[in-house]
């Protein structure tokens, strides 16, 4: 069979070839279409070639098919890429007898060819009782685009009711695109407000029109602006706003300024935010004004918040002043936001200067600016505040450390480490030495002075510095995590172990291999073993060595469990290897299903290479397998193997 349907395929090829003429090309196509014997699988094949062949003769045939269910697809698709009114005319013919899904389709095509010559035949489908097919007809309408189909839509909009209205919306909304596309932006608003102004709409409909309006107008959306931010419905409000995002120029500034005092609290806020991000210096004034004097808390947050937008030395001084006044708590979160978005020139500087002049409590909100704003040059203006009499303050030092200390001068942390004053500072100097850890570029320097006071830390701060290790990884980090494995205290042993489990680099491996070697290590032995699995499975190197490496794990499994950790991994390694040795699992019913898997993935990866060796393992997993989907990618595979 296989064989028989290679031959039709060359058949089919052949008498679509350019060596062809029309009438033969047609008499041959219509040959395949109409006979009985031929396979589903012949068939399209055969319309998929007559549509590539583009030619005229071929739509005569495939019109003949187009209301047969099977066949209706194929055919109109391949009618679909056949330039020329004859192939238009066939699908309009057809649209005028079809139902159903198999109208719906060729009603699809009909748009996909943006052919006006079709716009007669969907124009007479809009008034059909089907819903979808109204949908789908003005959906091909607007892919159209011209003025007649325009014109269609808008003349069906006016006259009928607000249920079918709904269905033509998508279309006016595409013929508008194409409106604008030609850089006719009024007429395209003018098309957007028709749908704008019909309240009973749904609300998504009325949204985009709502925007389309306001994107095609620019400089002219004043009316639709105001009629839209300052009415009832939020979800309008929303689609105005989100539109105005896009609309840059300063010309809409007093627009905006205009419509802010007739909002309520909720989108006094939201508007703020666009006045934020708009930066432009005219609303500079009116933004500070309300910050300063606005009675609602919440209008008066946002209002501050805003004022990112506006790096003016008369901003920055306000906001300076009310950050170190502690009368102002209630804004406070909002003044830090302001001046860690804030980007100006000298800003970091004049905000360290506050700090050196600023004395207990008051200095919190701006040792939170500098860990924000990761500002490195804080760090000698903030490690006296290490000896406030204030516990907050020395918290919240704390933690700002973290952002500003470098790898150079982390000493000062470690030291807070080994002799924390509370539980709380000792859980606060872990925070900030992980976010160190984290973002150093010299990890090795890093891990030296960690690994240098390690021998004389407590067992508690012993396992923080090899979590600290971890994050760090390196030969300097993975040679003082080795050596405390040796450890003869439990607790250092298991947080060792726990950490190369975690190990994001391959370094781990020969230690991982290590402890699973050694007999007094067993209590650890699940955890290695899936260290070093994950390892193999992420590793970025060779498959051959990446397979050896499961290779010395198969030594140490003693589960299924962890044999199905195995499993997986060998299906990610894509060599012949892998295969041959997943099948040694085949013959395990516990393990024989996810093998199974593995092997098709493998299968797929090396199958042009390995032919008979893949078919071999297929047929076994074929023979063995009770599940569908398995038996189903076996048999593709198998099929494949064969060509």
């Amino acid at each position: 069979m296989r064989k028989l349907f290679f031959f039709v395929f060359i058949f089919i090829a052949f008498f679509v070839s350019a060596q062809e003429t029309p009438q033969d090309e047609t008499t041959k196509l219509t040959t395949v279409l109409q006979d009985p014997n031929a396979s589903h699988y012949a068939k399209t094949l055969a319309c998929k070639l007559a549509g590539q062949s583009g030619s005229e003769a071929s739509v005569a045939p495939l019109a003949a098919v187009l209301l047969d269910e099977k066949l209706s697809h194929p055919a109109r698709i391949g009618l679909q890429q056949i330039p020329g009114s004859a192939a238009t005319v066939a699908l309009c013919t057809a649209a005028s007898q079809a139902k159903g899904s198999i109208l719906i389709g060729i009603i699809g095509s009909l748009g996909d060819r943006r052919d006006p010559a079709a716009v007669t035949a969907l124009t007479q489908l809009l008034a059909e009782p089907d819903s979808q097919v109204v949908r789908a007809s003005a959906i091909a309408l607007g892919k159209i685009g011209n003025a007649e189909a325009l014109q269609a839509l808008q003349k069906r909009f006016s006259e009928t009711e607000i249920t079918q209205k709904v269905l033509l919306v998508d279309g006016l909304f595409a013929c508008a695109e194409h409106l604008k596309a030609m850089g006719n932006d009024k007429e395209a608003a003018t098309v957007y407000a028709v749908v704008r102004v019909q309240k009973e709409l749904p609300v998504s409909s009325r949204c985009g029109a709502i925007r389309g309006e306001i994107l095609s107008l620019g400089l002219n959306a004043v009316s639709v602006l105001n009629t839209e931010m300052s009415g009832s419905a939020d979800a309008e409000f929303l689609a105005a706003l989100e539109a105005s995002r896009d609309l840059t120029a300063p010309e809409l500034t007093p627009v905006f300024l205009d419509i802010l005092p007739k909002l309520n609290t909720e989108r006094k806020i939201l508007l703020l935010d666009l006045l934020d991000c708009r930066s432009d210096p005219k609303t500079k004034d009116t933004i500070l004004d309300m910050a300063k004097n606005e009675q609602n808390t919440e209008v008066r947050n946002a209002a501050i918040r805003a004022l990112a937008g506006f790096p003016y030395e008369d901003v920055i001084a306000y906001l300076l002043e009310q950050v170190a006044d502690e009368k102002n708590t209630l804004f406070f979160d909002s003044i830090i936001d302001a001046l860690t978005r804030m980007s100006a020139d000298e800003l970091n500087t004049k905000i360290i200067e506050h700090l050196k002049i600023t004395k207990g409590k008051a200095c919190i909100p701006l040792v939170r600016i500098c860990a924000q704003r990761k500002i490195t040059a804080s760090t000698p203006v903030l490690l006296p505040f290490l000896t406030d009499p204030e516990y907050d303050v020395r918290v919240v030092v704390l933690q700002a450390l973290g952002n500003t200390v470098s790898g150079e001068n982390i000493d000062v942390l470690i030291e807070r480490l080994l002799k924390p004053s509370s539980k709380i500072e000792f859980d606060t100097v872990i925070g900030s030495l992980h976010v160190v850890c984290n973002r150093t570029v010299d990890c090795e320097a890093v891990a030296g002075k960690l690994a240098a006071v390690y021998d004389s830390a407590p067992i508690e701060t012993k396992t923080v510095l090899l979590d600290l290790f971890g994050a760090l990884g390196g030969q300097t980090a993975i040679v003082a995590v080795r050596k405390a494995i040796a450890d003869p205290t439990e607790a250092i042993q298991d947080a060792a172990t726990r950490v190369l489990g975690n190990w994001h680099d391959p370094d781990a491996a020969p230690v991982i291999l290590e402890i699973l070697q050694n007999p007094a290590a067993q209590k650890f032995h699940n955890r290695s073993l899936r260290g070093y699995i994950r390892i193999v499975r992420q590793m970025d190197t060779s498959n051959e060595h990446r397979f050896n490496m499961c290779l010395e794990a198969m030594k140490f499994v003693q589960r299924n469990e962890e044999q199905l950790l195995l499993i997986d991994a060998l299906g990610r390694i894509p060599i012949p290897q892998s295969l041959e040795k997943l099948q040694e699992f085949l013959d395990n019913p516990v393990l024989a299903e996810p093998a199974s898997l593995s092997a098709i993935a493998v299968g797929k990866a090396i199958l042009t290479q390995q032919r008979e060796k893949v078919a071999a393992v297929m047929q076994k997993i074929l023979n063995i397998t009770k599940n569908d989907e398995t038996r189903r990618q076996t048999n593709e595979i198998l099929e494949n193997t064969k060509e």
